[in-house]
């Protein structure tokens, strides 16, 4: 299934996806630890193909699930993104915001990814004074240089956005 979503291959991968959703909870593919990725898959499946009803259905199953799998929080960075395309920037910034507050995700490439995409949702509203704050989290918070460095760039358009030229090419 993986390797057909890598090649863009939907509809195959969603109907390998749907069969291994029925595997009962007791089967070794249930019980192994890949396994909720099977939604990760779906989910990310859904938002390329811009069905967010079936996203928030895929996640929230998921989340249900799979409570206590350590990496749960990727499941809200998918329903970030997802909200997201849909211009639901509140609904974005709460689902972003729940993957930096989880435990488990904490200084993560995945926290300073969502970071930047809460950064991004401010930026889109024309918010640049907070924009700007928050691409500077990223930079300050994470040690992801391929977070960091769009995210300085993003936060000197910030700036030029408020006029302040100097800060900007700073």
């Amino acid at each position: 299934a993986e390797s057909r979503f890598s090649l863009r291959d939907y509809d195959g991968a969603k109907k390998l996806l749907a069969a291994l959703k029925t595997e009962k909870p007791e089967s070794t593919a249930a019980k192994s630890p890949w396994f909720p990725r099977v939604w990760l898959i779906d989910a990310e499946i859904a938002v390329r193909q811009r069905d967010y009803g079936a996203v928030e259905k895929t996640i929230t199953d998921a989340q249900t699930r799979f409570a206590k799998w350590p990496q749960v929080y990727l499941f809200d960075e998918i329903l970030g993104r997802a909200y997201k395309q849909q211009a639901k920037f509140k609904e974005a910034r709460e689902a972003f915001g729940r993957v930096i507050a989880h435990p488990k995700s904490r200084r993560t490439a995945t926290a300073a990814k969502c970071q930047a995409l809460i950064a991004d949702t401010y930026f889109m509203q024309d918010n640049y004074k907070t924009a700007r704050l928050e691409y500077f989290k990223v930079d300050t918070l994470y040690a992801f240089p391929e977070y960091q460095a769009p995210a300085l760039l993003l936060a000197g358009h910030c700036e030029e956005k408020l006029g302040d030229f100097k800060a900007a090419a700073k």
